[in-house]
């Protein structure tokens, strides 16, 4: 599956961008360069959300297809890596992401149950990366 540009953020003043065929580039404004960097090893999807902590992305959830996810991956600009994280209660696509005083919060969007017919979610979640995963 392609989905054109999956994901997007920054990172100490670089851009980053996640393709839907999971190819990974980092553009430095500095020197006018791009730089493909380790693709993404999750499925390939569209509309997930990302945000970045302490100087690391976490990208997840979104569609492909039929497929709704709730994965939530960890980027790590110093060592060029992906690592899985969590998984959210809610499968969803189109969600929103945004981060205030080191946790993110992350909810709303749709969820898809048969031939492409969705529902809206309510719900929210706090994200805070200093608590044990499992």
């Amino acid at each position: 599956s392609s989905y054109g540009i999956s994901s997007y953020f920054t990172i100490n003043n670089k851009g980053y961008v996640l393709f839907g065929s999971n190819y990974f580039w980092e553009f430095d404004p500095v020197n006018l360069k791009w730089t493909r960097l380790a693709n993404f090893p999750g499925p390939a999807r569209g509309e997930p959300v990302s945000f970045v902590l302490d100087g690391l992305a976490y990208m997840g959830t979104g569609t492909s297809n039929a497929t709704i996810f709730n994965d939530i991956w960890k980027y790590d600009p110093t060592a060029d890596s992906w690592t899985f994280v969590c998984s959210m209660p809610n499968p969803r696509t189109l969600g929103v992401a945004f981060t205030i005083n080191g946790k993110a919060y992350l909810g709303y969007g749709r969820y898809q149950y048969e031939d492409y017919k969705y529902f809206d979610l309510y719900d929210f979640y706090e994200f805070d990366p200093n608590y044990p995963m499992k």
